[in-house]
């Protein structure tokens, strides 16, 4: 085929396409075990709509501290880097040697900040910073979760089992 396909070309490939593709029986369907499948499978798309519209509503309560965002906030307060999904530590943002903020910190980075500053500082002060700064994280994520409960988010669990038995039956119908 040309690469730059006439109408004509593209006419000829459509009237020919629908012969390439095997014969489907669907609209044929006898066997009442399929038809159940067919239902259960309606069903199943059904209730995972019905939770992906639950989590719209229930994210669009969340505060921005909750929701994912940039990693890092620079002096004048601009947010920036890499999107992450750990909570805003607002006014405990931890300040790195660059003179950037450390917005949404990971265990890791605690960890490796914990090793930088023991190159700093003495030994029981750089321990008590990574102490401090451990237990601010995991307050903050106690608060998240806390927060995500009353706005009723739905877990990402609650679409597994969902989407396990469509997929089986999917499997099952296509054969």
């Amino acid at each position: 085929m040309p690469s730059h396909p006439t109408r004509r070309t593209f006419i000829a490939a459509s009237l020919v396409a629908p012969a390439a593709l095997p014969a489907i029986d669907a609209l044929t369907i006898d066997d009442p075990e399929r038809i159940r499948l067919i239902q259960r499978r309606e069903y199943l798309h059904s209730e995972i709509a019905k939770l992906d519209r639950r989590w719209a509503l229930a994210y669009a309560k969340l505060p921005l501290w909750c929701r994912p965002g940039p990693k890092y906030r620079d002096q004048d307060g601009r947010m920036f880097g890499g999107t992450v999904g750990w909570p805003d530590a607002g006014l405990n943002s931890i300040e790195l040697d660059t003179g950037v903020y450390l917005a949404r910190p990971s265990i890791r980075d605690i960890f490796e900040l914990r090793r930088a500053d023991r190159w700093l500082m003495a030994y029981d002060e750089s321990e008590k910073l990574f102490v401090c700064r451990l237990r601010k994280l995991v307050s903050r994520l106690r608060e998240k979760r806390r927060v995500e409960r009353a706005a009723e988010l739905p877990r990402s669990s609650a679409w597994l089992a969902l989407e396990i038995e469509l997929e089986a039956i999917e499997a099952a119908i296509s054969v």
